[in-house]
């Protein structure tokens, strides 16, 4: 059996649930001012 879309969809699972409460925390202290840093965030990734 092929685990890696296993391990992929778990990895992905946890990722958006620690980043989600974050997120909402940015949004409600800062408003549409932090958004920058996430949408910015993906290029440094890749």
């Amino acid at each position: 059996m092929n685990w890696t879309g296993i391990i992929i969809g778990a990895a992905v699972f946890l990722s958006i649930g620690i980043c989600h409460p974050i997120t909402i925390k940015l949004e409600y202290y800062f408003g549409r001012k932090g958004w920058w840093g996430f949408n910015s965030f993906p290029a440094f990734v890749g």
